[in-house]
């Protein structure tokens, strides 16, 4: 796979296909089988997340976070956990607290800063549903 902005640009093209797809109907069973595709393309399950918030594919989604092969890929597993936090449960606002404090995690991001950005925005906001709850 082509690297840097035309990788990019590729997971875009493919990301606004899930979404649309996501739109039309991608059931939970569809997003799962995705997000456990080793083939690039098939990770795009993440965009269909982040399109739907579906509290459903919380577990593949922890699962895209811990294993992202790429920084691209940990951004978009990210996101698409950021998209399931209004709907967690008090467990899995624990296993997502412990996920993105795990320092072998937190090392992993540290050299692109929108990662740590959005890894700390997600702790916020699931220690203030946390609170809240």
């Amino acid at each position: 796979m082509a690297s840097g902005g035309q990788a990019s640009l590729a997971f875009d093209v493919v990301a606004d296909k899930a979404d649309e797809d996501a739109a039309a109907g991608f059931s939970v069973d569809d997003i799962k089988g995705l997000l456990a595709s080793e083939a690039a393309g098939d990770r795009a399950g993440l965009a269909a997340v982040e399109a739907t918030g579906d509290p459903q594919a919380f577990e593949p989604v922890v699962a895209a976070v811990e294993a992202a092969h790429t920084a691209f890929e940990h951004y978009h597993a990210s996101q698409a956990l950021e998209s399931l936090r209004p709907g967690l449960t008090d467990k899995q606002r624990e296993i997502v607290t412990a996920l993105l404090n795990d320092k072998k995690l937190a090392a992993e991001v540290s050299g692109d800063p929108s990662r740590p950005r959005l890894v700390n925005r997600l702790l916020r906001g699931v220690a203030e549903e946390s609170r809240e709850s």
